[in-house]
């Protein structure tokens, strides 16, 4: 069922598919790939993948075509069941997963219903969909798409091949190439930024005069929001992800190659370093700075400067995970050994 929803470029087969991504295969390598799916709901014709050892119950049973496995899960399929050996077969998935359902080159198609200042420069094989408003000056590269009803403010510049879903709105900003930008995010609006005035009582707006830079091949989640900066530009860097419902302040300097999961707050003028991954519904304070590779755990929250690369942190404030955990253990056994008192 979930296939249906993209366009799919096979059929392949399962030693096309194994010299594609650079690995060996057992099993039928004629046999035709279609589609990809579930490793239990997968048929014949389809590929699956097990990663997670938690899945592992399902090799027995699937009815697969073909299963990206580690090499020691290989013999555990049925009969029948083709196997591609991998060392890593989630982003050996991944890259299948693409080669199924890359777009096709795409035409232009300007609708008629798009609004387009006469200062815009539009490049060539752009997609613009009914309801989008393009404002003077904009920039949009070569083989862009931007969805229905998307606002993209003056002077915004836009790279090749970037897709804007539609809803979106987007002001003061560059972006590079290969962007994904998905349903009603915003991007470049103000950041929180007021100064309170005790002599008056009253709180004074200030003004937000910085813009937002986003690297190449960056994925903004839906109904994400990347504030611009009050001063300074916003700066996401290239390869970063950041998953639905998240927030980014003004100031925020992002590294390369960051995951941002749902629901994470970054607070203003926040520097962090390449390869960080946030867990969900976590939490970073505004004006400290983060090393590169840091991970924090879902629900955690970073309140000071991290300066070790690669430290793993977990809970409020964070600390390293395995005190977190210890901490989290003791608790546990304090609250057992109260409520049996």
């Amino acid at each position: 069922m979930a296939n249906n929803y993209h366009h799919n470029n096979g059929p392949f087969t399962v030693a096309e598919l194994a010299d594609f991504i650079g690995c060996e295969f057992k099993g039928d390598g004629e046999k035709i790939i279609s589609g990809i799916n579930a490793i239990q709901e997968a048929t014949s014709d389809e590929l699956a993948f097990l990663d997670n050892s938690k899945y592992a119950k399902f090799l027995s049973e699937t009815k697969a075509g073909v299963v990206i496995v580690k090499s020691e899960f290989a013999d555990k399929l049925p009969e029948g069941v083709s196997a591609i050996l991998s060392d890593m077969p989630h982003p050996d998935y991944a890259k299948i997963s693409n080669k199924f359902y890359a777009d096709l080159a795409q035409e232009g198609a300007i609708s008629d219903k798009a609004e387009i200042h006469e200062t815009a420069q539009i490049g060539k094989n752009v997609i613009l969909e009914a309801g989008v408003v393009v404002c003077e000056n904009v920039k949009i590269a070569d083989g862009v798409k931007i969805g229905a009803n998307s606002y993209i403010a003056k002077n915004v510049e836009i790279g090749e091949n970037t897709v804007i879903k539609n809803n979106v709105s987007i002001e003061c900003t560059k972006m590079g190439s290969n962007c994904l930008i998905h349903a009603g995010a915003r991007i470049g609006q103000d950041g929180f930024g007021f100064a309170f005035d005790p002599r008056i009582m009253e709180v004074i707006k200030v003004p937000q005069i910085g813009g937002v830079i986003i690297g190449n091949y960056v994925e903004i989640g839906a109904n994400t929001t990347i504030d611009r900066g009050s001063l300074l530009d916003t700066e996401i860097g290239d390869m970063t992800k950041m998953d639905n419902l998240v927030q980014i302040g003004h100031n925020v300097k992002m590294g390369r190659m960051c995951q941002i999961v749902a629901q994470t707050g970054i607070a203003g003028s926040t520097t962090i370093g390449d390869g960080c991954i946030f867990g969900g519904q976590s939490g970073v304070a505004g004006h400290i700075k983060i090393a590169d590779r840091v991970m924090l755990a879902s629900r955690g929250a970073i309140s000071k400067n991290i300066s070790k690369v690669g430290e793993v942190l977990g809970g409020v404030p964070a600390v390293p995970i395995r005190e977190w955990r210890k901490a989290h253990a003791i608790v546990s056994r304090l609250v057992k050994q109260s409520s049996k008192k």
